[in-house]
This record gives C-alpha cells, structure tokens and sequence, in this order.
C-alpha cells in the first residue's frame, strides 16, 4: 500500500519499482503459511513498514538498516499501537466488519489521527 506516496500513485495502472517508490506499507495475514521468508524480498525493495496477523496478534516491522524490527506503533500512522490495531481485528472476527469498521473510525477521529 502507498501511503505518503499514495497521491504520486493514484489513478496509475501499473507500478515501475524503477521509476516508481516501493509500496510504503505490506499488509501479511499468516494463517496458513508464514511471509517471514518474505520480509527480505520487502526489504530489499525499500517497503518501510509490514505489518503481519498470525490469527491472534498484529505485528508492526519497520524497516531500518534493511532489517526489519519489531514496533509497537506504526510510523506511517503515527498514534497507531499494534495493540490497538489487534483489538480491531478481534472485533471484527468476533462482531463483524461493519460493527468494526465504525469503531474503528470513532477511534480514529477521537485519537485525532486524522
């Protein structure tokens, strides 16, 4: 995902990583297969931020030395814990995506993090 960038991005069809910025943010869900083999491939193209969901807890990596480390707060979005990510990932499982979705933004709103 852009995010900084995402206005350079928009409307394009396709992304040239020659030209083009990397993705600022990769979203991984490791339910059935784990994407640590992949975090070198993300780090060598310069994606600052994964953030991964093994089915209990959300993780933020931020990339720094072309390592990833682990976080807990993103810095694309600055005030967000990876706790607090987790907890709505849990609601959503547990009481749908629109209840979520709507907790989310009231959070978001009286978190001012927009």
């Amino acid at each position: 995902y852009y995010v900084r960038q995402a206005d350079h991005i928009a409307g394009r069809d396709r992304i040239d990583l020659t030209v083009d910025p990397p993705p600022e943010l990769v979203i991984e869900v490791d339910i059935t297969h784990p994407s640590q083999d992949k975090l070198p491939i993300y780090a060598s193209l310069g994606v600052m931020e994964v953030w991964r969901h093994d089915g209990q807890t959300l993780q933020i990596l931020r990339l720094q030395e072309e390592q990833y480390t682990t976080t807990a707060e993103s810095v694309l979005f600055p005030g967000l814990p990876a706790a607090t990510l987790s907890d709505f990932v849990r609601q959503g499982d547990e009481q749908g995506i629109i209840p979520m979705v709507r907790a989310f933004r009231t959070w978001v709103q009286e978190n001012r993090l927009l």
